[in-house]
């Protein structure tokens, strides 16, 4: 008698995200040492022989500029993930997060295993256009924007619909931590100019990316439709035509475009956190020096508010959630009337959190008293709790057999702020410019900006009951 397979579990999900942000966090510190070391490397050729006589403090070629490189890098990875994004959403939009997953940690895992190769060469032999062919692989690969898009979808597809925001703050709460723990694991490990000595960091992100893959084969069972997959002249067609699917998924309907609006909002306001200690640091650094006032200011806010951004995703959401499903209790198995409760209460989440962290960036920008300095920073994470809510309103909104596509496009978004976010430095420096004589009060001008105008375009987010679809 053929025995059904076992059915995920939706926190499988989970382990898969923790393993995937291990592996993207562990190779933060040695992309840029590749760089720099292949650019000391040439630095010490164009001076030839006389590079003897010089000391480690007097070397000429110690403090080389190699950021001109990483920015290329990860510009490569962004372009090719913004490819591969379209055509893979096509096996999302099936539900095969199995075999997305699957080529996500391949092509992740081959893309490490370059770079470990070129960091073991000799250094004369190393070459950035022979690095950029990483890029290349990792963009394919598309961890940053397939990778999430998968565990939206699973999340989805799995996941009851009272729980689905719980979820989605799980998953960004194990993100994070996971990423953040390998990046200061990594920054932590020694690192010298010799990039043959620096090679642990390497090692545990295949590893990771191989544990990803082997489990996403081996444990995840959910299968699509079989016959879903027919290939032919006319299919091979539309799968390289979808490149742009998951951006123009975005604007199919007003209420995906508006809701699109409301999260790169919050995403931009995700990169505010670092602006804002840089105007911490400013303001208090030299107060710190004679009192407690200003020390205690920078490790509140260095401390407490990145802390409680997590606990954000941890706590106060789903602590949110259950209050309001106990305030507002909805119990009939009427699907349409349970999806109108559910998107009730993402829609108020969303917008408390947006116009909430626009209210706490701004606090911080024009605060005169360290108190009200430190109450602002606290209120402003309060914007990381819009970002699950959104997510469960766009499973409630998108079109069935167009969901995988339509995750991707938000994930892809996500992506392409955090990529910019990243090169911005690079880019003001091609432009003349210095990142560091730029104002941090501007940074969160736009994100406070952006967080209102976030706020203001839930008004005018509308639902279609036909389109509802409940568990």
């Amino acid at each position: 008698m053929p025995t059904q397979p076992r059915q995920s579990r939706p926190a499988t999900i989970l382990l898969y995200v923790l393993l995937q942000s291990l592996a993207t966090g562990f190779m933060v510190v040695p992309i840029p040492i590749l760089f720099r070391d292949i650019s000391y490397t040439a630095c010490k050729f164009e001076l030839g022989t006389h590079t003897t006589s010089y000391t480690p403090e007097t070397d000429p070629c110690r403090h080389v500029s190699f950021r001109a490189g990483v920015t290329l890098f990860y510009a490569m990875m962004g372009l090719f993930s913004f490819l591969s994004s379209g055509p893979l959403a096509k096996l999302l939009d099936k539900k095969d997060v199995k075999s997305v997953m699957a080529i996500v940690g391949t092509l992740n895992a081959c893309g490490d295993i370059w770079l470990y190769t070129c960091a073991r060469i000799l250094p004369q032999q190393r070459t950035a256009h022979a690095i950029l062919f990483a890029a290349v692989l990792k963009g394919l690969g598309g961890a940053p924007v397939l990778a999430k898009a998968a565990y939206w979808t699973y999340i989805e597809n799995l996941v009851p619909l009272k729980r689905r925001s719980t979820y989605f703050s799980l998953s960004l709460f194990v993100g994070w931590c996971g990423y953040r723990f390998a990046a200061t694991m990594s920054t932590a490990l020694p690192q010298s100019m010799d990039m043959q000595e620096t090679r642990l960091d390497f090692q545990l992100s295949i590893g990771l990316w191989l544990m990803y893959t082997i489990g996403a084969v081996a444990l995840l069972h959910h299968e699509p439709d079989p016959t879903s997959y027919r290939f032919s002249l006319r299919t091979f067609g539309r799968f390289l035509w979808s490149t742009l699917g998951p951006l123009g998924a975005m604007f199919s309907t007003a209420t995906v475009f508006l809701l699109a609006v409301a999260y790169m909002a919050v995403s931009v306001a995700t990169f505010a956190l670092r602006s804002m200690i840089t105007l911490t640091i400013q303001r208090y650094h030299d107060e710190s020096k004679e009192s407690h006032a200003g020390l205690n200011v920078i490790s509140h806010v260095l401390g407490g508010a990145i802390l409680l951004q997590f606990a954000v995703a941890l706590i106060v959401t789903p602590f949110f959630v259950s209050l309001y499903q106990r305030l507002f209790r909805e119990d009939t198995q009427d699907t349409q009337v349970l999806s109108e409760y559910v998107w009730s209460q993402e829609f108020t989440v969303s917008r408390v959190g947006l116009f909430a962290g626009a209210v706490g960036i701004l606090l911080v920008i024009i605060s005169s008293s360290p108190s009200t300095f430190i109450y602002g920073s606290y209120i402003s994470t309060l914007s990381f709790a819009a970002m699950p809510s959104i997510m469960t309103m766009v499973t409630l909104i998108a079109e069935q057999n167009n969901m995988g596509t339509t995750l991707t496009g938000f994930a892809l978004m996500d992506w392409l702020i955090t990529l910019f976010s990243e090169c911005f430095p690079t880019i003001l420096r091609f432009s003349g410019l210095s990142y560091e004589r730029l104002p941090p009060t501007t940074e969160l001008s736009i994100a406070v900006a952006l967080l209102t105008l976030g706020g203001i375009t839930t008004f005018g987010v509308r639902r279609s009951l036909s389109r509802t679809r409940c568990k």
